[in-house]
C-alpha cells in the first residue's frame, strides 16, 4: 500500500475505535436517569428530607455514589483498553488523557441527566433519549473532526504535489 494512504487509513480506523468507545461510554450516564425518574415517582428524596436528612447531605451522598460508579466503570475501561492494547489510547502516553476525558464526559453527562430528568415520566424513554443524545453529539463531533482532518490532508497533498512540479 502506498505510504500516502497507510497513515490515513490508520486514522480512519482510530475514528472507528473512538465511535465504539463513545457508544460504550454513553450507556453509563443514560442509565442514571432510570433511577432518578423512579426516585422522583416514589418521592424518595421527600421521605429522606422529612426523616431528617439535610439537602446538602442528600446531594453530597448522591454525588459520591455517582462518582464511585464512574470510577468502577473507568477501571473496567482501563482493563479493556490495556487488555486489547488499543493503540489509539495507549500510544504516546495517551491513556491518562483518554481516561480523564472519559471521566469528564461522564461528569458533564451526569449533570445534564440530573437537569433533564424532570422532562420524562418513563425511565425507558428517558434512558433512550439521553443515550441517543450522547451518541448523536459524539457522532457529530467525530464527523466534523474527520471532515476537518480530510481537508487538511487534501491541502497538504496539494501543496506537496505543487512543490514537486516547481
Amino acid at each position: 500500500m502506498h505510504s500516502f494512504f497507510f497513515p490515513r487509513m490508520q486514522k480512519l480506523s482510530d475514528y472507528g475505535v473512538s465511535l465504539m468507545v463513545l457508544l460504550a461510554v454513553g450507556f453509563l450516564p443514560s442509565s442514571f436517569i432510570s433511577y432518578l425518574i423512579g426516585e422522583r415517582k416514589r418521592e424518595e428524596k421527600q421521605v429522606q428530607i422529612v426523616s431528617g436528612v439535610s439537602k446538602l447531605t442528600y446531594w453530597f451522598s448522591t454525588f459520591i455514589w455517582d462518582v464511585l460508579i464512574m470510577l468502577c466503570f473507568l477501571t473496567i475501561c482501563l482493563v479493556v483498553i490495556l487488555g486489547f492494547d488499543i493503540s489509539s489510547f495507549t500510544a504516546r502516553q495517551n491513556l491518562p488523557a483518554a481516561l480523564l476525558l472519559i471521566f469528564a464526559f461522564w461528569l458533564a453527562s451526569a449533570a445534564m441527566v440530573y437537569c433533564l430528568e424532570k422532562f420524562f415520566d418513563e425511565p425507558s424513554m428517558g434512558q433512550l433519549v439521553i443515550l441517543c443524545g450522547n451518541v448523536l453529539i459524539g457522532l457529530i463531533t467525530l464527523i466534523v473532526t474527520l471532515i476537518l482532518q480530510a481537508l487538511w490532508w487534501i491541502g497538504v497533498s496539494e501543496v506537496n504535489h505543487f512543490k514537486t512540479f516547481n
